[in-house]
């Protein structure tokens, strides 16, 4: 039997920890163990979990307290280092599950397809006044190299999330051993380079927007993060031997955006300009800058699109 394992990284959010840890205690799916990775959270967390250990002693429940805070993505590694799992899902503290069946709906495509090496279905971004459904248009299981040509063109294709990752492959690359806050997209587009994608067209989980200290409302200084995470990524691919035109292809995409966003803002402009040299150099970084105006006109595409 497949062996699925859910993370949750967790810091100073104690009932919202616990509610995503019950969704996952509700699947009816019995192969499974939880991972809570506490980022040295304040001693309510430790009195929740152990509370909900002492009540589930026929679920697998692995609970770590860091000392002190290690960060967001070492915490995501930290985790990595315990599971036992053959495919993982990194469930953020303040998301939950949905669909009681996610589970068991994922061992079993799983055994269709040896090639698959990451899972996602449809989900639901909640804000604090309305609910907006994310539904993909894919098959059961497509072509890892279709979906990562797409990515970044959100009016095809939305983000994913509530990922199912193959374990072997997470640590064969040594995902979360960069401190980007875009390490979660750098695991599923390598895992897209590498195998199938293989997709569950039920909303399966709750991606909350009503806390305000969610990382997706903190964005505005990380923006050199979209670019460093991309080498490790363009390394992979090279390594794999995927085609040129086929590697560049979602990145182009997401720099051209870069550069048409940022037209207005001359100091972070420059700044990104150099950050794209790092990896792509001179001539093509100004060569994509100049296309990326002529882009922007003809297309309106903004950072927000």
């Amino acid at each position: 039997m497949i062996k699925l394992t859910v993370c949750i990284p967790t810091f100073n959010r104690p009932i919202l920890l616990e509610r995503a840890i019950q969704s996952v205690i509700d699947q009816d799916y019995l192969h499974k163990e939880i991972i809570i990775s506490d980022n040295a959270s304040e001693k309510s967390t430790a009195e929740i979990v152990n509370n909900i250990i002492s009540r589930n002693k026929d679920i697998t429940i692995i609970y770590q307290r860091h000392d002190n805070n290690i960060g967001m993505v070492a915490n995501w590694q930290s985790c990595l280092s315990l599971i036992t799992g053959t495919f993982y899902m990194i469930l953020d503290d303040d998301n939950y599950i949905i669909n009681n069946t996610y589970l068991s709906e994922v061992a079993e495509l799983i055994k269709k397809d040896n090639d698959i090496t990451l899972i996602c279905a449809n989900f639901i971004f909640k804000y604090p006044t309305y609910e907006k459904k994310e539904k993909f248009n894919l098959k059961e299981i497509n072509s890892g190299i279709d979906i990562y040509r797409n990515y970044f063109n959100f009016k095809k294709q939305p983000q994913i999330f509530f990922v199912f990752l193959k374990t072997e492959i997470s640590k064969k690359y040594d995902f979360y051993n960069e401190n980007v806050v875009t390490h979660d997209v750098q695991s599923f587009l390598i895992s897209m380079l590498i195998g199938k994608l293989g997709f569950i067209d039920k909303y399966v989980g709750i991606y909350d927007l009503t806390i305000g200290d969610n990382v997706c409302f903190n964005l505005a200084d990380k923006w050199s993060d979209y670019i460093k995470y991309q080498k490790k990524i363009l390394t992979a691919g090279i390594s794999l031997g995927i085609k040129t035109k086929d590697l560049y292809k979602p990145f182009i995409r997401q720099i051209l955006n870069g550069f048409w966003s940022y037209k207005r803002n001359p100091i972070i402009f420059i700044k990104y300009f150099k950050e794209v040299r790092k990896i792509y150099g001179v001539l093509p970084t100004f060569l994509l800058m100049v296309y990326s105006f002529f882009w922007g006109i003809i297309t309106k595409i903004t950072l927000n699109d």
